[in-house]
């Protein structure tokens, strides 16, 4: 078996439709095998991919599993030699995932990929991966200094700003949209860290493939569209703020609170700075868009904020 594409669903029947179609329509050249962890879904996706791909291996769960427990559910029965977390809000593009288990299999020192994740017709500047966050990163990134300067190593931020590299890069951390890796790097750092319902479990697992001597590239030359935030509306609000808590929670397993802190603070101060610049932008162009991106990016300067203040207690588990 060359691939195993492993999705987990909430809420998104439409939009796994469209993924599971680019899926199969973008891999002619290779035997693959298709897992679908429905997390208790309400719109009838469970029934639509049953109905509708009988192929694909399917499991309804009772209740709502989160992201890495979900995941790990279809992990320990995948047989592929390259196994792939793909967000459902997804479309593969181009035969990227070819791309990827060519890329693997001919790159044997790179434990994992992931190839650019643009949001079309949005507005993110940044690629899903990137380096891991301190304080300092953040603060370059929130307050427009990795823009500026965006192949300086100083200036680096924790997401690589898009559109800049035309090379596969080493990075630090890969987003869980689409995480790719063979099964023998999956066999010997393990699943997914089960201690967040959503984010930064992707980030842990990188952390412990790093240790683990592999390395992690970005492949900006292949592409899989992502129409960011679909798969967790309904978990918080319009849009989760849950990132900003499990980024703390992961930064403060293996660092004093007062870091945990300062970090949050400068995401509290970059966001907040966005906010403000999204809401003059929508006064000034009466969009709508920019209404919600401004009000989003305040709802997150508060929950930094908060986070600032209360930061999780250290645990070096």
């Amino acid at each position: 078996m060359d691939l195993s594409v492993i999705i987990v669903n909430y809420n998104t029947r439409d939009l796994l439709r469209d993924c599971l179609r680019s899926v199969y329509e973008q891999t002619p050249s290779l035997e693959i095998e298709v897992y679908v962890v429905d997390n208790a879904s309400s719109d009838g996706s469970a029934d639509m991919v049953a109905e509708e791909f009988p192929g694909v291996h399917l499991t309804r769960s009772a209740e709502n599993l989160g992201f890495a427990k979900a995941n790990n559910v279809a992990l320990s029965e995948a047989s592929g030699d390259v196994q792939i977390l793909l967000n459902p809000d997804t479309v593969v593009l181009d035969g990227a995932l070819e791309k990827i288990v060519r890329y693997l299999r001919e790159n044997p020192d790179v434990g994992a990929v992931c190839p650019d994740l643009p949001q079309p017709g949005g507005t993110l500047q940044v690629t899903s991966c990137g380096h891991q966050p301190t304080v300092w990163r953040v603060f370059c990134q929130y307050f427009f200094l990795t823009r500026l300067f965006p192949r300086t190593r100083l200036f680096r931020g924790m997401n690589l700003v898009a559109g800049v590299h035309r090379e596969p890069v080493s990075v630090e951390w890969l987003s869980g949209a689409c995480l790719c890796a063979r099964r023998d790097v999956w066999s010997e750092v393990g699943f997914l860290d089960e201690s967040w319902f959503m984010f930064a479990e992707d980030m842990e697992w990188c952390e412990r493939a790093l240790k683990r001597g592999y390395l992690l590239h970005y492949l900006p030359g292949v592409t899989v569209n992502h129409y960011w935030g679909a798969s967790s509306k309904g978990v918080a609000g319009k849009t989760s703020t849950m990132w900003l808590d499990s980024i703390a929670s992961w930064h403060g397993r293996g660092h004093a609170r007062l870091s945990t802190s300062a970090m949050m603070l400068a995401f509290s101060g970059g966001l907040g700075l966005r906010a403000v610049l999204h809401r003059l932008r929508a006064a000034k162009s009466r969009d709508s868009k920019w209404r919600f991106e401004g009000e989003y990016m305040g709802r997150c300067a508060a929950k930094a904020l908060q986070l600032a203040l209360c930061p999780p207690r250290r645990s070096d588990a």
